[in-house]
Order: C-alpha cells, then sequence, then structure tokens
C-alpha cells in the first residue's frame, strides 16, 4: 500500500538492547479502517495483536471473530 485513506498499523521488531530495529517494519491493514488495541509476546517471542477492523480484505490466519 503506497497510498490510503484508512487507518492501518506498522509493525517492526526492535532489539531490547540497543533499542535499534533487527527488521524492516511493515504495513498492516486492508482497504478500510483498522484498530490495533494491544500486543502481547508470549515465552516463544510470538507476537500477538489484538483489534478491529472494517476491512473485508484484512489478511489473517487463525482469526477469532467475535
Amino acid at each position: 500500500m503506497s497510498e490510503c485513506d484508512a487507518e492501518n498499523a506498522v509493525i517492526a521488531k526492535f532489539s531490547a538492547t540497543s533499542g535499534v530495529a533487527t527488521a524492516p517494519p511493515f504495513l498492516v491493514g486492508g482497504s478500510s479502517d483498522d484498530s490495533p488495541i494491544g500486543v502481547g509476546v508470549d515465552a516463544s517471542n510470538n507476537v500477538y495483536i489484538a483489534g478491529q477492523t472494517a476491512s473485508p480484505d484484512f489478511p489473517t490466519k487463525n482469526e477469532i471473530v467475535g
């Protein structure tokens, strides 16, 4: 996405010791408004993002709808 009128999220990975980005950031979102509300990391360093979307084309995997 180079241009859009919708709200989206940017996700990046940073070093815990230096604060420097260790991977390029990437844009997450669909064609409408998307609102990340919370972020969590488990013991295996898997990242979980909770939020809401109005985008019918939001990229998901194993989503929970409710």
